[in-house]
């Protein structure tokens, strides 16, 4: 065989070589971007999450605080007397203030 036909021949071997590199190249990125883009996704949500956990968290110890200064006796007391209830024995008076 001569040299010539030969080298075409390795040349052309060469070329397919590079294009089926290539085109694998780009099918293994193209098989990875889906992933990626969820990864990356879910990456957000969970910090998005995280950030929601910690602002309940934090509202919830409010509620208990609040709950366990509501359950005193001073404060269901003094809820009670906005309502208008009164201790046995005292007197209820009520203030007009005139109009004009």
């Amino acid at each position: 065989m001569p040299a010539a036909p030969r080298r075409v021949i390795l040349e052309r071997r060469r070329r397919l070589r590079r294009t089926l590199l290539v085109a694998g190249l780009g099918l293994t990125v193209l098989l990875y971007i889906g992933p990626v883009r969820s990864y990356f996704a879910a990456s957000r949500a969970e910090a998005g999450a995280s950030r929601q956990l910690q602002l309940l968290e934090r509202r919830h110890s409010r509620l208990e605080h609040q709950l366990a200064t509501l359950r005193s006796n001073a404060a269901m007391e003094a809820l009670a007397r906005q309502e208008g209830y009164i201790k046995p024995g005292e007197t209820p008076y009520v203030v007009h203030v005139p109009s004009g």
